[in-house]
């Protein structure tokens, strides 16, 4: 499998990821709800979204208001890891938290009042999930 990095601009997956940030995109044909994932829009923009559903294939920025269906040849791959200034934090085996954050990011879409609880659920939740993932980063050792 290959992996690679990209850096991000941009905030539609703020506060998990912000600008400036480097993925580490791992490679794959299989994805669960929650997956963060890369892949390439209709303007040739590449894109890291939060999946919210399999059937069809959509997904979402976090701090997004809105949502896109993808379809499987635009897909890159998916987020394993996020590179942050000077800590990393790996994505694997976090199934339960990125389904969790998938849920919260869909409540975005129900208009104005949800909109705002939500987002102060993605900062308590992103808050909590850095502070018990995140690693110092090895190239800043």
């Amino acid at each position: 499998m290959n992996n690679f990095e990209i850096k991000i601009q941009g905030d539609s997956m703020f506060p998990l990821i912000l600008s400036d940030d480097i993925l580490i995109v791992e490679q794959t044909s299989s994805y669960n709800i929650g997956d963060i994932i890369i892949f390439r829009d209709e303007m040739k923009v590449y894109i890291a979204h939060r999946i919210i559903s399999l059937s069809p294939l959509r997904t979402k920025g976090d701090f997004s208001v809105l949502s896109e269906i993808v379809t499987h040849e635009t897909i890159f791959g998916r987020v394993s890891a996020i590179k942050k200034n000077k800590s990393e934090v790996s994505l694997y085996g976090k199934g339960l938290p990125m389904r969790l954050f998938a849920e919260i990011s869909k409540m975005r879409l129900k208009g104005p009042f949800l909109r705002k609880i939500s987002l102060l659920l993605l900062h308590v939740i992103t808050t909590i999930f850095l502070l018990i993932y995140s690693r110092p980063r090895r190239d800043h050792i």
